[in-house]
């Protein structure tokens, strides 16, 4: 059997970023009737290509840019065609019709591909639970050059929302991923396409933490839990090597209690204190240049909490529970609380904030501080939305908003001139 390597393009993203920009302007270009069969298409993106590797990077981008994640079908699970034929005209499909597409793209290019299943811990997944069906996903290997490398054209053209909400967007890590970075989330059913010198077995896979993307873009490392379950006491304190102009923050619960987070020599160290035992899921988010704007999801633990237990953490005492006072927040925009879709500034004056973030599914938004005054621009999308605080005299966050971002709808004035014009033209 063929032995089976990755190459050194891995990590491309973090070292050429710009070096596709001509193959990506003619795979965004193709006009529509390219796409009317996979021999017209691949006859078009083979015309802007010199090489396998550009080659596969047009066919990444068409597809990233062109299909659309059918969110209706997933949701529903009436899985729709994912043969190549079906997927063109329909222009949706789930991660079979991607992988399809991808391959027969490929084949009729000349380059050697492979279709990988598995399992993937994506929109379902929840951290610490136990695996059954191992195949829930497909993606794809592609040989450039005589190395084989992964590719993920599904999570490459977007991803599901906590809240439903499909959000396209290309993510270029997904392109010749490292096989070091794509195990901490893709499990094939065939070990050897893992690429790894020493495969992973399915218990280790199941126990490692839940990495994402940004986790890998930023340059985050793992300084201490390797695990994603944790066993601990009232404490813990989690230590993440993290680059000069990193920033994260990190949130415990549903509720997205803050945890303390401060720089150490080597990075970061997130500690974690609890009042109640049980399990607590433990998030840590992160961004790039500036602490303040929109933080990504990056880490994911469980705290399995056992009051009686010796703290796992190395830093203070915890605090004793806050006074009982109320936060002085004063609301000052938007002017209204009913929230709509879209870019929304929010405002607040406070002088004992030590920081305010709005909190919506997979990200955090941390205010700007000038003065008294925290504002800042947030997108925000249908769905629940909280905005929490971390006080001076409160050791733990607050929460003082929760409400939902409603669903995009027709103006009252709109509706009643409508009605008018009905009852105008009614018999």
């Amino acid at each position: 059997m063929e032995q089976r390597r990755t190459g050194p393009l891995c990590g491309w993203q973090f070292t050429h970023p710009t070096q596709f920009l001509r193959i990506d302007a003619h795979a965004r270009a193709a006009p529509r009737s390219a796409a009317a069969g996979v021999g017209s298409l691949a006859r078009y993106l083979a015309a802007g290509s010199s090489s396998e590797l550009e080659k596969a990077r047009g066919i990444f981008v068409w597809l990233t840019a062109n299909i659309r994640y059918d969110t209706a079908a997933y949701l529903s699970g009436r899985f729709p065609s994912t043969e190549p034929a079906a997927v063109l005209k329909r222009g949706l499909a789930l991660c079979g019709g991607y992988a399809n597409l991808f391959a027969a793209l490929a084949r009729e290019m000349g380059l050697r591909v492979q279709i990988i299943e598995g399992y993937a811990k994506g929109f379902s997944y929840r951290v610490g639970a136990v695996i059954l069906d191992w195949s829930n996903h497909g993606w794809n290997a592609v040989n450039i050059a005589g190395d084989w490398y992964l590719v993920d054209a599904t999570w490459g053209a977007g991803h599901l929302e906590d809240s439903g909400h499909y959000a396209r967007q290309l993510t270029d890590f997904y392109f010749l991923v490292s096989p070091e970075h794509l195990i901490y989330t893709h499990f094939p059913r065939d070990g050897n396409w893992q690429l790894l010198p020493t495969p992973l077995s399915r218990d280790r896979f199941e126990r490692q933490v839940f990495l994402r993307e940004p986790f890998f873009r930023l340059g985050l490392t793992l300084d201490s839990h390797t695990e994603a379950v944790i066993e601990t006491g009232g404490e813990l304190d989690i230590r993440l090597g993290a680059p000069p102009g990193v920033f994260l923050m990190a949130a415990v619960g549903t509720a997205g209690d803050a945890a303390e987070v401060r720089r150490t020599a080597s990075g970061c160290q997130v500690t974690c204190r609890f009042t109640k035992a049980g399990r607590h899921e433990i998030v840590v988010f992160g961004r790039g240049g500036s602490e303040w704007g929109t933080y990504e999801a990056l880490a994911v633990y469980v705290a399995r909490v056992d009051l009686g237990k010796r703290a796992t953490g190395i830093g203070p005492a915890p605090h004793l529970p806050p006074t009982g006072r109320l936060p002085d927040v004063k609301w000052v925009l938007p002017f209204r609380k009913a929230l709509r879709p879209g870019q929304v500034e929010f405002a607040f004056i406070s002088a004992e904030a030590v920081e305010l973030v709005i909190v919506q599914g997979e990200r955090r938004y941390r205010l700007r501080r000038r003065g008294v005054i925290l504002r800042g621009k947030v997108t925000l999308y249908p769905g629940p939305c909280q905005v929490v605080g971390r006080f001076t005299h409160h050791p733990a966050s607050v929460s003082i908003f929760s409400g939902q971002v409603l669903k995009p709808c027709v103006p009252h004035a709109v509706k009643w001139l409508l009605g008018l014009i009905l009852m105008l033209i009614a018999p």
